[in-house]
């Protein structure tokens, strides 16, 4: 009962690609606005050096383990040459721009209704559903106060020099995306290579 569905490969290609291509739209332009076009130049050549090429007659499993590889490429290049190059302000920012095309690849307007029924084990499971296009993920506890899930084995950080992104996509931009996509407080504990994520609905109280 605890379990979660499991997202078809077929799906987390899709998903993981999807967001290459959100950064490649959204990322570059920011580049260019903030640092110019030589600069856009630079961390676009810096993500072709290392992009695997996805072919159609690959399985599914195949074309999702390419997609996942050059989205951590990409990320990790984007990551670290903004942290360097951005003053404080505009790395906020910046991570203002990943929570919008996060967003955007997430805009489902059943969440809107779920949220007004306060509907949050749903909104809970749907959002780990949703994750599993980042890493693999299990519940360990499920309740109407509050879901516990578990990343035993993170597929993010099991690459090399990743953890700028289990920084800033998973647990920054991340919470921000629980609490204003799935009305959802989300406290992450690190543990060796991987998380343990708990899950509580988040409580507006009315003044009276």
């Amino acid at each position: 009962m605890n379990q979660i569905k499991a997202m078809p490969e077929q799906e987390k290609f899709e998903h993981t690609f999807e967001m290459v291509d959100l950064y490649q739209k959204n990322v570059l332009p920011f580049v260019e606005a903030h640092l110019g076009p030589a600069e856009r130049h630079n961390l676009h050549a810096i993500w072709q050096a290392a992009i695997a090429p996805i072919r159609q007659d690959d399985g599914d499993y195949k074309r999702y383990a390419s997609a996942h590889s050059n989205w951590l490429w990409i990320a990790h290049c984007s990551h670290n040459t903004l942290a360097e190059m951005l003053s404080s302000d505009e790395v906020l920012e910046y991570k203002r721009m990943l929570l919008r095309m996060y967003k955007q690849q997430r805009d489902n307007p059943n969440l809107a209704i779920l949220r007004l029924l306060k509907a949050h084990v749903t909104l809970a499971r749907l959002l780990l559903y949703e994750m599993q296009w980042m890493t693999p993920i299990t519940v360990a506890k499920c309740s109407r106060s509050e879901v516990v899930c578990v990343v035993p084995e993170c597929k993010v950080l099991k690459t090399s020099g990743t953890d700028r992104i289990c920084r800033v996509d998973c647990q920054n931009v991340g919470r921000a995306f629980s609490s204003q996509m799935y009305n959802l407080r989300r406290v992450t504990v690190l543990k060796n290579h991987g998380c343990t994520i708990t899950l509580t609905p988040i409580v507006n109280h009315k003044q009276g």
